[in-house]
């Protein structure tokens, strides 16, 4: 029997997903080397500047966490957490790059898989 694929999110989600990733980083990376904050901001502070900027529908609290914690996870790496601060690691390019490589895997394996 072939095993289920997991339920892909709808199409406006995967583009909310993106656009709030896209945001985070910019926030993070933008104020990388500001000297007050020293790039270091809470989550509730990256949703009050995410919210002034207007550039993303209010994202919840949730959402937010769910993809600092991502952009966290060890295989993402794009920024680093410390207590309850994140900070970037690197350039938006740098990240970038790592969903390059993990793109370039996905589409090997269905190259060598196909179905």
């Amino acid at each position: 029997m072939p095993e289920s694929l997991p339920q892909k999110p709808p199409k406006s989600q995967l583009n909310r997903n993106a656009d709030l990733l896209y945001e985070i980083m910019d926030c993070l990376t933008t104020l990388n080397d500001d000297e007050e904050t020293q790039g270091s901001l809470t989550a509730r502070e990256i949703a009050l500047i995410l919210k002034m900027r207007g550039n993303i529908e209010s994202p919840a609290s949730s959402e937010i966490s769910e993809m600092l914690e991502f952009l966290a996870s060890p295989l993402i790496g794009c920024i680093s957490k410390t207590k309850d601060e994140y900070q970037a690691v690197g350039s938006l390019k740098e990240a970038a790059k790592k969903f390059e490589f993990y793109a370039r895997a996905c589409l090997q394996e269905k190259a060598a898989n196909p179905q």
